[in-house]
């Protein structure tokens, strides 16, 4: 054997001929020394998980995906395609209408002759072939400078009903991300100190095979300490976006022929996560109410329509699988996909009729999400609205 001190070839595996070493007890000496240099690192190491936990907490937010609220979506978004086990994330994708030269789409038209103003532009460009159609047309897409959602016509006066959290800058979110931001940049200054006094020490260290495996651990520091020095230039680029947002109040919305009008508040409801908005146009197209929904069974059919992931004006369906009572507000549940984006748009029945408006979805969970009914849209805006 070789021995592991001096290099000397040999037969015998007790001790060294040539330096006299006994092999069991240099091993023991050695490790002796390899538990000595993992326990003068166990502090930082403590540091660094806290820093990998904060660093996935971020990553969290920077996606903004926050309990209850769809709307803070941070910017950065993707523009590469990739595709994994049939999934595509971030496509380029556009979108195109059916053949408007059909006698269906000239039926339609025609029909349209009878209505005005926005009304009669919208069914004119998107003819509706049922009544699920004919309620997406009373949708629209909500632009604000920090986010987007849905919302949907009430009435022919341009009024739009939507999620109050659509529209209103949550300041509190803002403050949370400015925190992580600051924890994850002292968490950096106090890497930075590990990482200077590891180099230090080891220009102390003699023995080669621990000098390795220390460089490996110093190596293993430094990509982890650029990979969230990178997050953290990406959240300050973030939070700088959000401040800036925050100053501005403009609300767009935006019907589905594209046209694009300037909105404004109308109401806020002080009890429930709704809003009121307004855009100066005329004879709007609207959805009508349906009778209550709890008078409607388990297992009913029923439809949602909004702007999931900035697809704009996409019905998915599902059924109502219950109605709950949350912090004392009466609330629908169904497994209809609320997805980021459908926040404010409408859950209708099979007939096209105003069921109640999406909401929230349960966090860590799928096809839980849950409406608020639209009698209490009236209730809460009856100086604005009549129960039609």
């Amino acid at each position: 054997m070789k021995c592991p001190k001096c290099g000397h070839t040999q037969v015998n595996d007790v001790e060294c001929t040539a330096c006299g070493i006994i092999f069991s007890k240099f091993q023991q000496r050695k490790d002796r020394i390899t538990k000595q240099g993992n326990s003068t690192s166990s502090s930082s190491t403590k540091k660094k998980t806290w820093l990998l936990i904060t660093g996935a907490l971020l990553l969290g937010i920077a996606g903004g995906k926050f309990l209850f609220s769809d709307h803070q979506k941070t910017g950065l978004q993707s523009t590469r395609q990739e595709i994994h086990n049939d999934r595509i994330d971030s496509p380029s994708i556009e979108e195109f209408q059916p053949n408007k030269n059909s006698k269906f789409f000239h039926d339609q038209r025609e029909a349209s002759s009878n209505l005005s103003g926005l009304s009669k532009e919208i069914a004119a460009n998107f003819p509706s072939n049922n009544d699920i159609e004919k309620a997406q047309n009373a949708t629209v897409y909500i632009k604000t400078p920090w986010g987007s959602g849905s919302g949907f016509f009430i009435d022919e006066l341009g009024h739009i009903i939507s999620n109050r959290h659509v529209v209103q800058f949550d300041q509190g979110k803002l403050n949370r991300l400015r925190k992580e931001v600051e924890d994850l940049r002292n968490n950096l200054a106090d890497e930075e100190k590990n990482l200077a006094y590891y180099r230090n020490e080891l220009k102390l260290i003699r023995d080669k095979g621990q000098k390795e495996r220390f460089l490996r651990q110093i190596e293993n520091r430094e990509k982890n300490y650029s990979k969230y020095f990178d997050l953290h230039e990406t959240l300050k680029q973030q939070l700088s976006e959000l401040d800036e947002a925050s100053t501005r109040d403009e609300i767009k919305v935006v019907s589905i022929d594209g046209h694009e009008f300037n909105a404004e508040i109308v109401s806020m409801s002080d009890n429930r996560d709704l809003v009121l908005l307004r855009i100066y146009a005329e004879d709007t197209p609207y959805l009508s109410a349906a009778n209550s929904p709890l008078n409607f069974a388990q297992g009913q059919k029923v439809y949602t329509i909004g702007n999931p992931a900035g697809l704009k004006h996409t019905v998915t369906s599902g059924i109502i699988s219950g109605f709950r009572s949350i912090e004392g507000k009466n609330m629908i549940q169904t497994d209809a996909p609320i997805n980021p984006g459908n926040s404010g748009g409408p859950l209708i029945d099979e007939r096209g009729r105003i069921i109640g408006v999406n909401t929230m979805i349960m966090k860590d969970t799928e096809g839980i999400g849950f409406a608020i009914p639209i009698q209490e849209v009236y209730k809460d805006f009856s100086y604005y609205l009549s129960d039609n």
